[in-house]
């Protein structure tokens, strides 16, 4: 599965264009490597996206544990991604943004973060 599909199946991204509007910007990488939108999952791998939510910049490190058929609700975003990493800055546990489903879908590219 695509790298953008990926990410806007299990709802880190609103839409599969800001996904793609991401990765063009260079704020998507799998296992430390740049991706381009087409680039493919796996199991296993780590994919680290910076983006915008709710004004603030965020780094957030996934591990991919599957891959959906299709965009999956909010409650089964937990069996496809699972919070590898997260900030220094944030607290060593799961940030509360990360448990509210609500944010899931409002990541966007990152305007400030252009590499």
């Amino acid at each position: 599965m695509r790298v953008d599909q990926w990410l806007w199946a299990v709802r880190i991204f609103k839409s599969r264009s800001l996904a793609t509007e991401a990765a063009r910007r260079g704020q998507i990488s799998i296992d430390g490597r740049a991706a381009k939108a087409a680039t493919l999952v796996r199991l296993g791998q780590t994919v680290e996206v910076i983006g915008r939510l709710k004004g603030v910049s965020r780094r957030v490190s996934l591990e991919v544990i599957g891959t959906p058929p299709s965009r999956i609700s909010a409650n089964r975003v937990p069996e496809f991604c699972l919070l590898k990493h997260i900030p220094a800055a944030e607290s060593p546990q799961e940030p509360s943004w990360w448990n509210n489903s609500e944010w899931w879908g409002e990541l966007e590219p990152d305007s400030e973060s252009d590499s």
